[in-house]
């Protein structure tokens, strides 16, 4: 079967302001599906020297999306935070119900924790004190994006994103351009769609009132030096991690500064909160609350891993087939579709086809691939159909560890692939 749907994409470098970024994702987001139903300001002309921008989309619920049954939203806003050294632009961005979004004043209500609903954040869950005062940290609290990292100084380090929509889902990534030597690399992603069909790559998506659940499920991944923690409360976080199974750098021990940790690599996969790979349900048939964020790359109670976030094996063996043969041994890669889907309620025979992931010394970032899946054919002709895939930046310097790619492309005829 082809997929059911045109994909939309799009990809723009070199910003200096990310006012400017997510008012131009705003107004792309206007021509691929979905409606900008709050907006502040409205146009480029009206931004001040500080002041900040956000918007609030929502699927349109015409044929060119499948959202139109279980409302949700999206909201994405940036302000400028003034420090005693240097200023710096944050982004903040909720993936939600519509319910809990108030379209008068762009505003995401907050849940019991006071956590904004549907929060693309990095942070855990644990309670920290520093410089005599107690913290409360919550699972997904956070920013979706800062420039901290390179004090704000965006004409040296430019932001570029990246962006791709199906009638199934949207995927949107942000990053720091010539960042890749950083550990890690400063980026920003998220992906929100129906999960698909193993099989036949079919969006779970069924009208009757007694049939599936029919969940929208999130992933996002934050990597970025500023949320490391701090030895004043990774103590803290230690007690957290080993109540929760979770792989962590150890304290060596406490001086008058606050605990020190190791300076050895550390074997803790976040890299002690530098890096946050998280997925949450974002609401079902009969739920309209969004789930709690948890760790995408961990086993948890009732929670699966779909995605290994550690440094990975990707080549596949081959071997010489004969005195012509090109394939040698090590020479393709697997990439794999973040699946074992589950809510707390059920478990999914699905997966996530709008991102893939793979080692990231098999490829470069910005670097595409062709494959064929799901057996999409052109239903005329049964000529087979490909995707394409195109790699976003890695989670570990020079191009290692884990990468994301994610899809612009479908319905590519093969005889077109093989040119």
């Amino acid at each position: 079967m082809a997929l059911n749907t045109l994909v939309q994409s799009n990809v723009k470098y070199g910003y200096s302001d990310l006012r400017f970024v997510l008012f131009e994702i705003a107004e792309w987001l206007n021509t691929v599906g979905w409606e900008i139903k709050y907006q502040f300001p409205n146009a480029k002309e009206k931004f001040d020297a500080q002041g900040g921008y956000s918007f609030v989309a929502v699927p349109r619920g015409d044929s060119q999306n499948m959202f139109d049954s279980e409302l949700i939203a999206l909201k994405m806003a940036t302000k400028t935070v003034s420090g005693s050294e240097f200023s710096y632009q944050t982004i903040e961005a909720h993936v939600t119900p519509q319910l809990q979004c108030d379209f008068s004043n762009g505003q995401v209500i907050q849940d019991a924790r006071g956590v904004t609903s549907g929060n693309l954040g990095p942070d855990y869950d644990y309670t920290y004190t520093e410089a005599g005062v107690e913290h409360r940290a919550n699972t997904g609290d956070g920013l979706f994006f800062d420039t901290k990292v390179v004090k704000g100084r965006l004409k040296a380090h430019p932001v570029s994103w990246r962006a791709s929509s199906t009638e199934h889902g949207l995927f949107l990534a942000i990053w720091l351009e010539g960042d890749e030597h950083r550990d890690p690399p400063t980026q920003s992603w998220f992906v929100v769609q129906r999960p698909v069909d193993q099989s036949d790559g079919q969006p779970l998506r069924e009208p009757d009132a007694d049939g599936s659940r029919n969940p929208i499920f999130c992933m996002y991944g934050i990597s970025n030096e500023s949320n490391t923690r701090s030895a004043a409360h990774q103590a803290a976080y230690e007690k957290y991690a080993q109540e929760n199974g979770i792989p962590y750098t150890q304290t060596l021990g406490s001086t008058s500064s606050g605990p020190q940790s190791s300076i050895t690599p550390s074997p803790d996969a976040t890299k002690q909160g530098a890096i946050a790979l998280k997925r949450f349900v974002v609401r079902e048939k009969d739920v309209n609350a969004p789930g709690k964020q948890y760790d995408a790359w961990r086993n948890d109670r009732d929670m699966n891993a779909i995605i290994n976030l550690r440094q990975q094996q990707a080549r596949i063996e081959m071997r010489d087939i004969g005195v012509a043969s090109i394939e040698k041994a090590g020479s393709r890669y697997a990439i794999l579709f973040p699946s074992k889907l589950n809510t707390p309620r059920f478990r999914f025979k699905h997966e996530l086809d709008m991102v893939a992931y793979t080692s990231a010394d098999v490829i470069s970032s910005g670097l595409p691939v062709n494959v064929h899946v799901y057996g999409e054919k052109d239903p005329e002709t049964q000529e087979k159909l490909y995707r394409r895939y195109i790699a976003i930046q890695p989670t570990g310097p020079f191009n290692t560890n884990l990468i994301m790619l994610h899809l612009i492309k479908s319905g590519i005829p093969e005889s077109e692939i093989k040119k």
